[in-house]
Order: C-alpha cells, then sequence, then structure tokens
C-alpha cells in the first residue's frame, strides 16, 4: 500500500511540474517542447486515471499537429516528425478508452491505428488519414473467425501501455480482464 501512494503522489507532482512546464512552453511560442510536455503529462494522467483531462490535451495535441503540418513556415520539426508525433498521440486513444470502459471502442481504435500506419508505411503517406468517425466493426469481424473452443488475443503497444484484448467468440472479455501493463502496475504497485 505504501509503495501505491509513492507512486500516486510522485505522479501527482510530475503532472503539476508538467503543467507548470506548459505554462512557460506555450504552443505559440515553442511548439515542439510544448508537444513533448504534452506527450508525457498525457501519460501520467493515463496512469493516474485522469481521462478526461488527458483525452482533452490529446485532442489539443492533435490539433497543433495537423495545424503545424499544414504551416509551409514551420520548421522546428519535419512533416517526417510531425506525423510520428500525431501517430503517437492517437495511439494514446487507445490507453484512455481502456481507462473509461470503452473496451470495444478502444479495440476498434488499436485496429483502425493498426490500418491507418500499415497504410501509410505502404504508401508512403505524407500524413496518416485517420477517419473521423471509428468503425466498431473490429470485435464482430474478429469473433467471425472463433469457435467456442478458441479465443484470440490482440496487443496494442502505445507509449503508455501494452494492452491485451481478450475476444472469445461471444465477445470481449470484461474491462478488468483486458488490463494493460501501466494499469497493472499502478495497481499491483
Amino acid at each position: 500500500r505504501g509503495k501505491f501512494n509513492s507512486r500516486y503522489t510522485y505522479w501527482n507532482k510530475a503532472a503539476a511540474s508538467y503543467n507548470e512546464a506548459l505554462k512557460t512552453l506555450t504552443k505559440e511560442a515553442f511548439p515542439k517542447l510544448h508537444l513533448e510536455v504534452l506527450q508525457d503529462l498525457i501519460k501520467i494522467l493515463v496512469s493516474l486515471n485522469e481521462t478526461e483531462v488527458a483525452e482533452r490535451l490529446r485532442r489539443e495535441a492533435t490539433e497543433l499537429i495537423h495545424r503545424l503540418l499544414q504551416d509551409k513556415n514551420y520548421s522546428q520539426l519535419s512533416q517526417q516528425q510531425l506525423t510520428d508525433k500525431l501517430v503517437q498521440f492517437e495511439q494514446l486513444t487507445v490507453n484512455i478508452l481502456i481507462q473509461s470502459g470503452q473496451i470495444a471502442e478502444a479495440l476498434a481504435t488499436a485496429e483502425q491505428d493498426k490500418n491507418v500506419c500499415l497504410s501509410w508505411l505502404l504508401d508512403a503517406l505524407p500524413i496518416p488519414d485517420y477517419p473521423d468517425e471509428i468503425a466498431e466493426t473490429a470485435t464482430y469481424e474478429i469473433q467471425q473467425l472463433l469457435n467456442p473452443q478458441t479465443v484470440a488475443i490482440y496487443w496494442h503497444l502505445s507509449d503508455a501501455a501494452l494492452t491485451t484484448f481478450i475476444i472469445k467468440s461471444d465477445g470481449l472479455l470484461p474491462p478488468e480482464n483486458c488490463l494493460s501493463i501501466s494499469q497493472m502496475n499502478l495497481k499491483n504497485g
């Protein structure tokens, strides 16, 4: 129990420090550093189960990246580096959805991330094309391949966690059985 409280205290202090850093490293004056601090802060917030704040900051970061990708005069990060950052922030969505208990949506988002990244790599697209709507058919499509004696195991790796989804022929296992590594570390201290 002491380890848990100690880690929780350190993460709260880290979050406070990152928030303080964002006051100085504004997105207007220091966009590159602002994105780096946001990324680290979001990981901490996911670990602290502060999903609403994490999602708001993730949206803010992706909007900033899209703006910078459109800005032809921006030179701190190359198009490739900005695209890599976009992918990293989009991957954090899965962790946020897991924390919110939205397992089917998290799996659909993980599948979408995988497909976007594969098409991006294969087609050498400059900017991944993330659809506005998430197709939530991933679970159903995977279930069609299963029978009552089999399960599918699906992994998603982001900067914040390694998440395992377990899909049975009759559906996803409940959230408590699909925890990510970062959540297990938090709970087991």
